[in-house]
């Protein structure tokens, strides 16, 4: 990508840089919107972390079904014995329906959920 080109969407981690070189992590981008790394833990297992930027609510669906797609085969691809962290930005409005979201928002949401949701 051009340095001058406009960028209308991307991912990414912020990590302290002794960690980095410590454990000589290097992020795998999947995509603009998904990337990942892994980190050691004690007797050879690990955590994975993905990081994801769905479209928002307007985007194609089209868009926002094949990042899910590849969201999921990151996720599936992902050593059973890892630990997962997943974080992301998942342009998601739950409502204030704190029944259906029990132990998620608690009861100070707002509005209705959107069709991100699902």
């Amino acid at each position: 990508m051009d340095k001058d080109e406009y960028r209308i969407h991307g991912v990414g981690f912020a990590v302290k840089s002794h960690i980095v070189h410590d454990h000589q992590l290097t992020p795998t981008a999947v995509n603009e919107r998904l990337m990942s790394f892994r980190v050691p833990l004690p007797s050879d297992n690990f955590i994975t972390v993905i990081s994801a930027y769905v479209p928002t609510l307007h985007a194609d669906s089209e868009v926002k079904r094949e990042i899910y797609q590849q969201l999921d085969k990151l996720i599936t691809s992902t050593p059973l014995r890892n630990k997962l962290m997943l974080l992301g930005d998942f342009n998601v409005r739950v409502g204030k329906d704190h029944k259906l979201w029990n132990s998620v928002i608690g009861k100070h949401g707002l509005g209705k959920c959107n069709s991100n949701v699902n």
